[in-house]
């Protein structure tokens, strides 16, 4: 579009090898009394065709949040629910002797760090795009009460089944492991990519800040086993990606919009870039991992999170061996232990989801206690509440906790 204000024409938006379809472009405010809309054909096609143009108000410039929004809109199921308006309900993960929870949200998106990053799922499977849109997702406790969470997706007979834990006591670490099934009797072939994005799960609607989570600066190392975001954050991939991908901001004004790696992987289209920056911290990336998975047969990947300036306790360097013994050992350590934390007090009633409510529950009150002080809002609270503290105390002791 080129403005025809007389005798200064200047050029507002240039959008050079566009697909047909909706286009949603963000000017900078400015003043004409004309406007002018030229396209130019490609050399492989007759002509072109635009059926509607809309022109906003100024009061609906863009924004960070309308900038995501659209892309939200443009790609369901590929960015955290709050852009598309909708509540996204989440559990946690830890240990009572930290003071930093891991979050899981039910779609099955990790987030390590309060207001931090995010690491989303999508599949691709025979060229189709299978988001939480599209699969059969159910969430669970391990033993229905145990804060150590699972999401399933269920898409045809491909299943993926993600499960979070924390491990390391005061200096934990978040660990995650991703289990691809065919339950089907033919083979599947695909791909799973593990979106970073520079937004949480947390809405902005509960004292969660704008809702996003900058990356100013994201890059692979050691055969792509290592991410490091901002400098100051470090994502081990334990089971080694067949790819990584980076891709810098791209909100800007004067071109349709375009979102973060999660719109790359919605189309199909990785870029070869490993590293990227952004000022504004915007970045994004993806780990890719291809499967060929037989009848019945199953594939497990490994992600571990330092939440604190320490070596967690399984390494990139460790055999696939090493680190599944390791992993399955933490999983054995940590069911033992809150298990016995949450069975002090036995119940017999009727009702076993009651019960299992209040065991997890309790498990939750160590989790988000810090030191002395009981603290039950993970990503809100940054402070303890004489109410809510006397609440949480009465229903330990009564749990035999004295």
């Amino acid at each position: 579009p080129t403005s025809l204000n007389v005798p200064h024409p200047f050029v507002l938006a240039a959008a050079p090898v566009q697909p047909g379809a909706r286009h949603n472009i963000f000017l900078e405010e400015t003043e004409s009394r004309f406007l002018r809309i030229a396209c130019t054909p490609d050399t492989d096609t007759a002509g072109y065709a635009v059926r509607q143009i809309e022109l906003k108000q100024p009061e609906e410039a863009m924004t960070e949040t309308s900038f995501y929004r659209l892309a939200a809109a443009k790609h369901p199921g590929c960015y955290p629910r709050w852009l598309s308006n909708e509540q996204a309900y989440w559990t946690l993960t830890g240990t009572p002797e930290d003071v930093l929870e891991v979050s899981l949200c039910e779609d099955g998106t990790l987030e390590p760090f309060k207001r931090g990053f995010t690491i989303m799922p999508l599949l691709r499977v025979k060229d189709e795009l299978v988001t939480r849109e599209n699969a059969a997702l159910t969430q669970g406790l391990l033993d229905d009460c145990l804060p150590i969470p699972n999401v399933q997706w269920a898409y045809r007979d491909l299943v993926l089944d993600i499960t979070a834990l924390a491990h390391g006591g005061g200096l934990s670490s978040a660990y995650a492991r991703y289990t691809l099934t065919n339950n089907g009797i033919g083979s599947q072939t695909g791909s799973l990519f593990l979106v970073i994005h520079p937004i949480q799960v947390y809405p902005p609607w509960q004292e969660g800040h704008d809702g996003f989570a900058r990356i100013k600066s994201i890059a692979s190392s050691n055969s792509h086993r290592v991410v490091t975001i901002n400098d100051n954050r470090k994502i081990f991939f334990l089971t080694r990606p067949d790819q990584f991908a980076a891709k810098g901001g791209t909100l800007q004004t004067g071109r349709p919009v375009e979102g973060d790696m999660a719109d790359n992987v919605a189309r199909g289209e990785i870029p070869p870039e490993t590293a990227a920056q952004d000022p504004a911290g915007f970045a994004s990336g993806a780990a890719v991992y291809h499967f060929t998975l037989a009848p019945g047969e199953s594939r497990n990947l490994y992600l571990t999170i330092p939440l604190h300036s320490v070596q967690p306790h399984l390494n990139p360097e460790m055999r696939a061996e090493a680190i599944e013994e390791g992993f399955n050992r933490m999983l054995s350590e940590s069911a033992a232990f809150w298990s016995e934390a949450v069975n002090r007090v036995t119940f017999d009633v009727p009702d076993r989801d009651l019960a299992n409510t209040l065991k997890a529950n309790i498990a939750y009150n160590l989790i988000t206690k810090d030191g002395p002080g009981f603290q039950p809002g993970s990503r809100s609270y940054d402070k303890a509440w004489m109410r809510d503290g006397s609440a949480a105390a009465i229903a330990l002791l009564k749990m035999g906790y004295t």
